[in-house]
């Protein structure tokens, strides 16, 4: 079976969430500049600090490094306080953001926000909870306590998977990434190692003009013009805002020069940002500098009412294993409740094992376990119509088989 190195799984992890449009410099049509024409309403909010970036360390701290850069920001407080104005299939989709994919005995109405700094399946979870509680979730779930990192307690799940706790933030991390991102975080946090805006003029300037919306998912260097099809553009960032009946919604490419962004054909931009806003709510496309942009304005009501609101379950998978036995013991440790027709465990290079928890049951919860004869890894694969979240392990590694 061929094996990915690890830098070059994390980048087709990140691509395969991102949509693909298409793009490219050409003659200005039909752009406005911010000072020809008052502003409509805007997702924009540079006067709230971007304090999420503070999580973020430049991609060459962790020990493998980065090549890719994205981030995803989600103000939970923001979100609960317009729960009955919010469709309830896009409320249930936002809620089910509750920082990566194990139950860490966090309340909902306990998190403040939920920040994901670079390769997807890792979050920060920031809030108002008892550290120790999660704690005891951790070691009742099948963690180890390790080590300690400044005033973190770090902690390693059966697959691999990683968690940082202190008092009002857990970092967690999938068990594809390993410890080494997981510490480069923390220590971001703790002013420890250049951040993502020390190293990056692109990330620094794109963070300062956005400021701190209530959802935002950007990317900046190189990997912005990868995902856009837009030449030269070094930056991007979907953003949203919660005003009451009126939600706005933005979208901002960022260039290394401001006659760059001038020079982009506003249908070009159209076909870039494709269906990264939801609704066809667009009111003006204006240049900001070195930032062009569209801005909409819609009902909270009706953003994002055509989501899927199937938000995939945050569950703890704990998995034993028997090397004498070549046995592999599946369980549902703590979590979301799962429907068996949305999961499968898969071995060896992706075949469905012969044993699925769907013989017997409708429905994974807690406590219920499986037992596979194999050696092969292991993939917990979950599955809707437009998501995919798989958990591995792999018994020949040594950080999984304990």
């Amino acid at each position: 079976m061929t094996r990915l190195s690890r830098r070059e799984a994390l980048r087709r992890v990140s691509a395969g969430a991102a949509a693909t449009s298409f793009g490219a410099l050409a003659g200005c049509s039909g752009v406005l500049s911010s000072d020809d024409a008052s502003e409509p309403g805007t997702a924009l909010a540079p006067d709230r600090d971007p304090t999420y970036r503070r999580w973020f360390p430049s991609p060459e701290v962790p020990a493998d490094g980065l090549d890719f850069v994205g981030y995803w920001y989600l103000d939970v407080r923001a979100l609960r306080a317009h729960e009955d104005r919010l469709p309830e299939s896009l409320y249930r989709r936002l809620a089910g953001i509750r920082g990566g994919q194990d139950a860490l005995g966090i309340a909902f109405e306990d998190i403040e926000a939920v920040i994901n700094p670079m390769p997807l399946w890792t979050s920060v979870v920031v809030g108002s909870y008892d550290a120790d509680a999660v704690v005891e979730t951790l070691l009742e779930t099948g963690y180890e306590e390790t080590r300690s990192r400044g005033e973190f307690t770090l902690f390693e799940g059966t697959l691999g998977q990683c968690a940082a706790v202190k008092d009002g933030a857990v970092v967690w991390t999938h068990e594809l990434y390993g410890s080494d991102l997981l510490e480069a975080v923390i220590d971001a946090r703790r002013g420890k190692v250049p951040r993502l805006h020390e190293y990056s003029d692109a990330a620094a300037a794109l963070t300062e003009a956005i400021g701190r919306p209530a959802r935002i998912r950007s990317s900046v260097g190189a990997d912005a013009e990868e995902r856009l099809e837009i030449t030269r553009a070094d930056g991007y960032a979907g953003i949203a805002d919660f005003d009451g009946e009126r939600t706005y919604q933005s979208f901002v490419v960022q260039f290394p020069e401001a006659q760059q962004a001038e020079a982009l054909d506003e249908s070009v931009l159209r076909d870039a940002v494709g269906d990264r806003l939801l609704g066809d709510g667009v009111d003006a496309v204006r240049t900001d500098g070195r930032r062009i942009r569209l801005d909409g304005t819609m009902p909270t009501a009706e953003f994002g009412a055509d989501v899927d609101g199937t938000a995939p379950p945050v569950v703890t998978w704990t998995v034993e294993y028997d090397a004498f036995a070549s046995k592999l013991t599946v369980e549902h440790a703590a979590g979301d409740p799962v429907d068996t027709d949305r999961l499968t465990l898969e071995t060896g290079v992706g075949d469905a094992h012969d044993r699925q928890f769907s013989d017997d049951r409708d429905t994974v919860e807690p406590g219920d376990s499986l037992s596979l004869f194999t050696d092969d890894p292991l993939r917990i694969r979950w599955h809707s119509e437009n998501d995919v979240f798989v958990r591995r392990f792999d018994p020949s590694d040594s950080a999984s088989s304990r």
